[in-house]
């Protein structure tokens, strides 16, 4: 097959041993967002690809790249973003793919989602235990910023025994009521314990509508874009 034609062609003429390209697999449909985001319906080769109408061949759905995949993302993110991927190009299902993220839109925005579905989460990569329980003490520092280090210093203040690590994952949920999401971050089971109000709208034009929008501006057009955002 080609693929496999060429990938012996850029081995044998640039490259050296043990270095080579290796064919991995057919894309069709395939969607690309950027260099470096895109999806697409995966078969083992081309052969599979073209007889794939009658009967089914064995597929899967590919993602790379996309909010879908990050795990910071919030569960309703992901899960719209993945299910619209699926509807589109699993099943060739535009119209489906539109009405299942219409669903999740007005699902959010109503309220009729699980305070589960908006959790969110951030690495302390560049920030360290004693960094935040010192912020905790002494509020001020640049360097200790992002909605999750936010709530570890909140998390500390209120419990000075409870100890970060570096690179620790930091759950939170972003509540109604504040002009900054630094501000707005809190732990996830409190805010479910006490009934906290999440902010619903900053969820859906902050982290939901620019990925969805990148997807669904490559198969509709401007009006119907317009009208499902």
């Amino acid at each position: 097959m080609l693929g496999e034609k060429l990938a012996k062609l850029v081995t044998e003429r640039y490259f050296k041993h043990p270095i080579e390209l290796r064919f991995e697999n057919v894309f069709k449909p395939f969607l690309l967002l950027h260099v470096n985001r895109y999806a697409g319906r995966s078969f083992a080769n081309a052969q599979q690809a073209a007889m794939d109408r009658e009967p089914p061949q064995p597929s899967q759905l590919q993602v790379k790249g996309v909010k879908s995949m990050w795990r910071q993302s919030a569960p309703i993110v992901q899960n719209c973003l993945q299910g619209v991927l699926e509807r589109m190009l699993l099943h060739n299902n535009i119209p489906g793919a539109v009405a299942f993220a219409e669903g999740e839109i007005q699902r959010l925005l109503t309220g009729r989602v699980f305070m589960w579905e908006l959790i969110m989460n951030g690495g302390l990569w560049r920030v360290t235990g004693a960094q935040v329980a010192q912020e905790a003490l002494a509020p001020g520092s640049e360097d200790v910023r992002g909605p999750h280090a936010a709530l570890a210093i909140k998390l500390a203040q209120r419990d000075p025994h409870r100890p970060f690590l570096l690179g620790e994952r930091v759950p939170y949920v972003l509540l109604s009521g504040f002009r900054l999401q630094d501000e707005a971050a809190e732990d996830p089971l409190l805010a479910s314990e006490i009934g906290l109000v999440p902010n619903l709208d900053l969820y859906y034009h902050n982290k939901l509508k620019v990925p969805l929008e990148e997807i669904m501006q490559k198969v509709l057009k401007p009006t119907e874009l317009n009208h499902l955002m």
